[in-house]
Order: C-alpha cells, then sequence, then structure tokens
C-alpha cells in the first residue's frame, strides 16, 4: 500500500472517531518488507522473505488515555477496533497530562533531503547477494588454520510510516536498511574456541563498505581471543573502542529520561548545567544527518526534530523529555527520544591512542553486567587487550570495569578521531585516565 493509501486510511479512521464523540486521536501505520539471508559452510540456510503492518491507535477523551495495535487495515475491521478502542478507554483512569503534542511541537527546526530510502529494495539481484556471502565465509575460513567456522548474513528493509493526529499533524516517511553481519569461530589446540563479528549497516546499499574488508576484520578479531588472560585487580588506563563505546556512554543518556525525573530515578537530577563529565566531552542529538542511521524529521510523538546539545564541554544541557512528562515537570518538551547522537571526535586515531599507554587495557567488549539510573553505578563484563609499551600484547577477558557515571566520566582524558560509521551513536574511542578493573 502506498504512504498516500496510508494517510488516507489513518484519516478515515480519524473521522469515523470524530463522529463517535472522541475528542483527539493519533493514527500511526506502518509497513515493512524485509528479506534476510544467512550461509554457512557454503550453503545457503536461510532465505526468509516477510511482509508486516501495523495500525497503533492513540485515543485521548476526557482526560483517558490508551494505546490499540493491530495488523488489520481493512475498513470494516477497523470499524469494529475502534469500537472496541472506545469502549475500553473509558475504564482507565483520568489523566490530564495525557494530551496530544500542542501543534506548536510539529514543526519541525528543518526540513531537509534526508536521503532515507534509496529505492532499491526491488532491485537488489539475491543471488548475487548469496554469492557475496559465500565469499565472505571463505575468506575468513582461509585467514588463518585456527579459524573453524564462519557465519554470513545479509538483511535488507523497507519501511514507509504514516502519522495522522487530529489536532493538526499530518506527516509520512519512507526508509531503507542494509546490513552484513559476519562471524569468525577460532580454535585452539586445548578446545577453546573464542568468536567474534564485524558489520556494517547502511541506509543506502551504495554505502555498504566491501565485504572482503569486514571478513579480514572478523577473522583478525577472532584470532586475537586465543588465550586470553586475566590481569589483576587494579586501576589501570583504558581504551574504550569506538565500536562498544556506546554501551558505556549510553549510561550517560539513560538517566536522561524524564520518565525517570519524574519518578526521582535519576542520579542526573538537578544537574543540568552542571559538570558531568571531563571538559573534553560533547555529545549532541543531529536529526537531519543525510543518510543517517537515526536521522529522522519527526519522533515517535510527532514532534518535528530538534538539534539538541546534551553535553557540552561535559556541562549538561537537556533532558529528554516528552509530551506527558514534559507536562508532568512542568517543562518544555523536546522529545524523549534521540537520533543520531554524535560524540565530536579528537585528533588521534585508535592507534595514536594507544601509543600513548605504557600498561593499560584496550577493550573491545563488553559481556553483560548492570547499572542503576538512580546511583550512576556500574558494572560491566569486559574483554580486550593488554596494552604494553603501546602495543597490543594478549587478550585478556573475565574481568570487570566498575564504577560511578558521576566519577567516572570526569577521568575521560582523550577521545579518538576514529568515528564509528554503522550505527545511530556516532562515537569515536575513548580513553580514560584511572579505571577500576577487577581480574584476579
Amino acid at each position: 500500500m502506498s504512504s498516500s493509501k496510508l494517510l488516507e486510511l489513518a484519516e478515515w479512521l480519524s473521522s469515523c472517531a470524530r463522529k463517535k464523540g472522541v475528542q483527539n486521536i493519533a493514527v500511526n501505520i506502518s509497513t515493512e518488507k524485509t528479506i534476510d539471508i544467512d550461509v554457512h559452510k557454503q550453503k545457503t540456510e536461510r532465505i526468509e522473505k516477510s511482509e508486516s503492518q501495523t495500525l497503533t491507535l492513540a485515543i485521548y477523551h476526557q482526560n483517558r488515555y490508551s494505546v490499540h495495535s493491530t495488523n488489520l487495515l481493512a475498513r470494516e475491521e477497523l470499524s469494529g477496533f475502534l469500537e472496541n478502542a472506545i469502549a475500553m478507554t473509558s475504564f482507565l483512569e483520568e489523566d490530564a497530562d495525557r494530551q496530544l503534542p500542542d501543534p506548536q511541537y510539529y514543526i519541525p527546526e528543518e526540513n531537509p533531503r534526508l536521503e532515507l530510502n534509496d529505492q532499491q529494495f526491488a532491485a537488489i539481484d539475491l543471488k548475487e547477494k548469496i554469492a557475496v556471502l559465500e565469499f565472505a565465509e571463505s575468506k575468513i575460513l582461509q585467514t588463518d588454520k585456527k579459524i573453524s567456522q564462519a557465519f554470513a548474513t545479509y538483511s535488507q528493509s523497507e519501511i514507509k510510516n504514516v502519522k495522522f493526529h487530529s489536532n493538526g499533524l499530518t506527516a509520512e516517511s519512507e526508509s531503507s536498511f542494509y546490513s552484513y553481519q559476519l562471524e569468525a569461530v577460532a580454535r585452539d589446540r586445548y578446545g577453546a574456541r573464542p568468536s567474534d563479528w564485524s558489520e556494517a549497516n547502511s541506509v543506502w546499499h551504495e554505502d555498504l563498505p566491501q565485504i572482503g574488508d569486514l571478513a579480514e576484520e572478523a577473522a583478525r578479531r577472532a584470532l586475537q581471543k586465543l588465550k586470553p588472560q586475566k590481569l589483576r585487580s587494579a586501576k589501570y588506563p583504558v581504551i574504550i573502542e569506538n565500536r562498544v563505546a556506546s554501551r558505556l556512554l549510553a549510561l550517560l543518556i539513560a538517566p536522561l529520561s524524564g520518565r525517570l525525573l519524574f519518578l526521582k530515578a535519576s542520579c542526573l537530577d538537578n544537574k543540568i548545567g552542571r559538570q558531568v563529565a571531563a571538559e573534553i566531552l560533547n555529545i549532541s542529538d543531529q536529526p537531519f544527518i543525510r543518510r543517517g542511521l537515526g536521522s529522522r524529521l519527526f519522533d515517535h510523538e510527532g514532534l518535528g526534530a530538534r538539534r539538541r546539545i546534551l553535553y557540552e564541554n561535559g556541562i549538561l544541557q537537556n533532558y529528554l523529555l516528552d509530551c506527558y512528562y514534559a507536562r508532568k515537570l512542568k517543562k518544555e518538551p523536546n522529545s524523549g527520544s534521540v537520533s543520531n547522537l554524535v560524540v565530536t571526535p579528537g585528533s588521534k586515531n585508535l592507534t595514536e591512542l594507544m601509543a600513548t599507554i605504557n600498561n593499560g587495557i584496550l577493550i573491545t567488549e563488553f559481556l553483560g553486567g548492570n547499572a542503576s539510573n538512580i546511583s550512576g553505578d556500574f558494572s560491566l563484563g569486559i574483554a580486550g587487550l593488554l596494552i604494553k609499551n603501546g602495543q597490543p600484547a594478549f587478550p585478556v577477558s573475565e574481568m570487570i570495569l566498575s564504577g560511578n557515571i558521576l566519577s567516572f566520566f570526569q577521568e575521560l582524558k582523550e577521545i579518538g578521531s576514529d568515528v564509528y560509521p554503522f550505527s545511530s551513536f556516532m562515537t569515536p574511542s575513548l580513553l580514560f585516565e584511572q579505571a577500576q578493573i577487577s581480574g584476579l
């Protein structure tokens, strides 16, 4: 179904609701096509094609609010769906803060061409993709005799989305997504089988890198995990590699939630304008990046996209406030979600960052763990490489990085230039002067 037909359906449903006396509604309709291909042992283990459609209806009536969803888009079926939704809403408690956004917030700060759909979904030759995956698997296996297995996956999707709010919002978007995921499994003479991965994600198919480079990376990473050691517990300088740094930086983002602030469950409550991290840290929300993996003109509530500075020179500048919790907190809404999070890079690449360390750790993987948004305490399992005299020495594993975000990010010493390109969290590698590592 075309975007114009989806929008027409949303407008019809809103009209039906109004005729039944409903004060306001929000309708979101999305359709998605996906294709996934898995190759292992030079055989195509899976080709999965799927199409899905979802309509989500939010009802705002007499200070009551409810959300309902269905995958049935025929009008005769939606009529009964609407009747049931209205009836169920009447049983809910009143909450005067549950309202549609004020229409003044529907207008995006800008309206650039984001180029989020390359229109190539139907043109991709799947036989060619299978051959590419077979080549990648073969290249991984040929890297070294210690590589015992390899897995290769290709995914693509195309999404159409429309929003209609009865108080004035009409919006539509289309996006595409393409991805390679490779995994290599190594094996030593003692039977240990460490594995590692490489991936590439893009909005346009032509922006995917050469899969041969990804195969080499997956194999190299798996091999460098052989014969890991465990270090003594101590404080070490650490580098968080770019592709996993978002796991750590997320600890600075989660407590910005309006919900947590309202519940008094955020360690960053009342810290706007205060120094939370080292002065070199700058994080911004950038929704208008061309072909950005998180780029958008509207958020899930229909709020128009705006650039936001979250941390400037380590000072907290903004919370993430959706409309509901903004009303609860008596503040202006600015979106409770993020688009592309951008960490301002430094001037040194990863090799140059490692050259500054005599005895430290390069963290290349986080292995579970937990974190508290209330206290800021965190404890994360890690794996990586010991750095000796600026060079990788041997793999390390089965250790824990722990601390509190309110003090830990004050130890941020340098930020790399190597921004990770395959995520909506665009972060370089991060060098911390001291970090508590628990091992032996």
